[in-house]
């Protein structure tokens, strides 16, 4: 019996989660998402990263699009809210759960610059919704 690409990608992320079936956990948990110049103004999803980058001009800001209800990839829709399929939780444009089964928000991650000049997310650090990383080098 065939498996839909939902399912299978369902499978993946309940067996790997955010650590990519590395055996070295921690360096898992860093994610290079690539030079600054591949994302364009606004929203970039990164569906197989599990993560959704922001960017406003110099600033980016990492958004994980796991439900955390259950592993399952959210969807944006159009009034700017994210939507999961599996069981109907909605989130609003800052991860905020505004309806269940979900009750825990979509973390926001730390980004920053590693020594290559590429975007990274740090899984291991949650962030404020306002935290943004300038590539001027302002602190926000």
């Amino acid at each position: 019996m065939a498996i839909t690409r939902r399912e299978f990608i369902q499978s993946a992320v309940a067996a790997c989660g955010f650590s990519g079936c590395s055996p070295n956990t921690e360096q898992s948990r860093i994610l290079v998402l690539g030079s600054p110049e591949k994302f364009v103004e606004g929203d970039n999803v990164l569906t197989l990263e599990r993560v959704l980058v922001v960017r406003r001009g110099n600033e980016f800001r990492a958004l994980s699009i796991l439900c955390t209800h259950q592993p399952c990839v959210v969807e944006k829709v159009a009034d700017g809210e994210f939507f999961c399929p599996c069981h109907g939780s909605r989130f609003d444009a800052d991860g905020k759960v505004t309806l269940g089964p979900a009750s825990k928000d979509l973390p926001w991650f730390k980004i920053s610059l590693n020594s290559d000049g590429k975007l990274v997310a740090d899984l291991n650090e949650s962030v404020n919704a306002d935290f943004a990383f300038r590539l001027d080098g302002v602190k926000n």
